[in-house]
């Protein structure tokens, strides 16, 4: 998942442009504070059962519940069995955008399949307005202003 800046105003996408060329460390801290908040977002609303629009997930199947009883795990749908694929979930940064990935291709894998039925790596609109915040409040901090 990528998080980029889209700004619509012409003369504030021009500032801001400017301002990148000049200061491109404080355009990178800030967008990779905004994938950290973004990557806490996410495993946060997981762990709970919800999608990126904050909706319960899908139920497992009968055969995969009765599978998560055996073992001793919830049965409420969560994502999580071993902890792995939530755990490599890791960010990085450019001066242009943020990014949230797997470290290890197999949970990348298990995550593609997972956001097919639960879609739960995307970016809700309540944390699209907060994510905006969040850039704008380290930005302005990493400028000194």
């Amino acid at each position: 998942m990528e998080i980029n800046v889209r700004i619509k105003d012409e003369q504030l996408r021009r500032f801001f442009s400017k301002l990148k060329t000049k200061r491109p460390i404080a355009f990178k801290k800030s967008l990779l504070a905004v994938a950290q908040f973004q990557r806490g977002n996410i495993s946060r609303r997981t762990l709970k059962g919800l999608d990126f629009q904050g909706r319960n997930f899908a139920p497992y199947t009968p055969e995969y519940a009765e599978f998560r009883r055996q073992e001793g795990r919830p049965l409420r749908p969560d994502l999580n069995f071993t902890g792995q694929m939530l755990g490599s979930m890791t960010v990085d940064s450019t001066t242009s955008k943020g990014r949230i990935f797997f470290t290890r291709t197999a949970e990348g894998t298990k995550a593609l399949g997972n956001d097919k039925k639960r879609p739960f790596f995307s970016i809700g609109i309540k944390e699209e307005k907060r994510i905006v915040e969040v850039f704008i409040d380290k930005l302005l901090k990493e400028l000194g202003v």
